[in-house]
Order: C-alpha cells, then structure tokens, then sequence
C-alpha cells in the first residue's frame, strides 16, 4: 500500500445491466458541430434566439436581458453557429441546489461560435428549426409559463473559439 495515495473502495461492477452513460457537458471542451448546432449569419441570430427563447418559457424581461448581455460577443461575428445545450447535460456538469426546491427549473446555456467567412459553406448545413430546441433543452413549457408555482430560470452562455 501507498501511504501516499489515498485508500479507495474496491471496484465492483454492479449486478444488473449498466445503462448508458449520460452525456455530460465540460466546460472546458465544450463542443458544438454541425449536428448539435445551427447557423445563421448575424443580422438573424438576434430575432432568432428571441425565438427559441420564447419557445423555452423566459418571460420578455429575461429574453431581452439575456440577449442583451450576449450582444458584445455576437456582434463580433458575421456568422455564428449556435447551441442550446440540453438541461441534463448541464445539470450533470454543474449542479444546481435550491431552497425551497422550486416547482420547475429552466436552464438555458447557450453556447456560440463565430464561423469564419472561408468555413460558410461548410456550416450551412447546421439548421434547427427555432421549436426544435424545445425538446433538446428539455423544457416543460407548461410549467416553465405558469405563475402560480415557483421557477428558477437560470441563463447563460458561453463562446467556443
């Protein structure tokens, strides 16, 4: 024994079958590509995340702060490709704790990338419809709108160069 390293339980695998690994987000290698991703060239991208925003339940206080805070970072870009990462993934990398647990969360972190003018059309095939996020964020709209009952929305974004 190394009294160096600490002691750790021995490794058993378990009795019954091992589901699949949920995906879990890094925010240190975050990843966005064609497939999780959609493209749009600046002068959209403003209307466009309003759109999905609107879709996932944030009341227009938070949609327009959200946007507004992101514009710097936007502006930046003639093209960007977009994520909106599902609430688990996020929920695994970093949780979340609330007292009194809310009736429903809302997690929305957006990540972006500015496309280069040379990589366009490479990129043009990245395109989700704006209700498309809906069901890969994981956002249960119903409860996300409904004011008689506690929410948490927490929101965010994050550039991937």
């Amino acid at each position: 024994m190394n009294p160096a390293l600490p002691c750790s339980p021995a490794v058993s695998r378990p009795d019954s079958p091992v589901q699949e690994v949920a995906l879990t987000f890094d925010p240190s290698r975050p990843i966005i590509t064609l497939n999780n991703s959609t493209f749009l060239p600046f002068v959209r991208v403003t209307a466009y995340i309003d759109d999905v925003l609107l879709s996932l339940g944030p009341h227009t206080e938070a949609r327009c702060s959200f946007i507004t805070y992101r514009l710097p970072d936007l502006q930046q870009h003639k093209y960007i490709a977009l994520r909106f990462l599902p609430q688990s993934e996020y929920e695994a990398a970093v949780p979340m704790h609330v007292t009194p647990f809310p009736d429903v969360t809302t997690r929305v972190l957006m990540l972006l990338h500015g496309v280069e003018e040379s990589n366009v059309d490479e990129w043009r095939g990245a395109v989700k419809d704006v209700d498309e996020w809906k069901s890969i964020v994981g956002v249960d709209v119903q409860k996300a709108t409904d004011i008689s009952i506690f929410h948490v929305l927490e929101w965010g974004g994050m550039e991937v160069q």
